[in-house]
């Protein structure tokens, strides 16, 4: 079997943990029930995640979350009890306690100007089903595991937006969702615009 990379966009949430002041970003690193975009190289498909998926692996190794899938961009871990990883009827969800360094530094910055917005996850398929739906190839996953998530700007699910909150002092102001302008073009095409 084969390690894959896939990316999701989840809502990430940023908040200033009270107890000792440092940041801890939350999200869901695998959505489930949530057809992906068209991934692919050599043929395209698309797959989703049925809930529970990885729910046999979790705790089995040491699980990295990183930035971009850069292992020299290490932000936490299971093993050290800096990044808790929990298994619910959305998806995946992460705690992930950011240090004070460089990497962390950038990597809360990226969440709060909105350059970075989603996650992305490794993982190998155990259990899988494919089937076409509208002469596309797509497959359900029922069983895997999970090697590594990790925070990235270009994640597949497009469709949902990441959120930044603080919920200690006071709220930072919610940052419209940016649109892809070939959507916002697709949009005005279907209603009659002239683009």
């Amino acid at each position: 079997m084969q390690l894959q990379t896939q990316f999701y966009t989840t809502k990430l949430e940023k908040r200033t943990v009270e107890n000792n002041g440092g940041i801890v970003i939350e999200g869901i690193a695998c959505p489930y029930r949530s057809w992906s975009q068209t991934l692919g190289w050599n043929s395209d498909f698309k797959e989703q995640f049925m809930p529970g998926s990885f729910s046999e692996s979790l705790g089995k190794r040491n699980i990295c979350c990183t930035v971009d899938h850069n292992r020299d961009k290490l932000v936490a871990t299971t093993q050290g009890g800096t990044l808790v990883i929990t298994d619910t009827a959305e998806g995946l969800h992460i705690r992930a306690s950011v240090p004070n360094t460089a990497v962390g530094n950038e990597l809360v910055t990226h969440i709060d100007r909105r350059d970075i917005q989603g996650m992305s996850f490794d993982f190998r398929a155990n259990s899988d089903k494919w089937e076409r739906i509208d002469d596309i190839a797509c497959r359900t996953i029922t069983k895997a595991e999970l090697y590594e998530v990790c925070f990235c700007p270009d994640p597949a699910y497009l469709a949902t937006s990441a959120e930044i909150s603080q919920r200690t002092r006071r709220e930072v102001p919610k940052v419209p969702p940016r649109i892809p302008l070939s959507q916002v073009a697709n949009f005005l095409k279907l209603h009659g615009a002239t683009v």
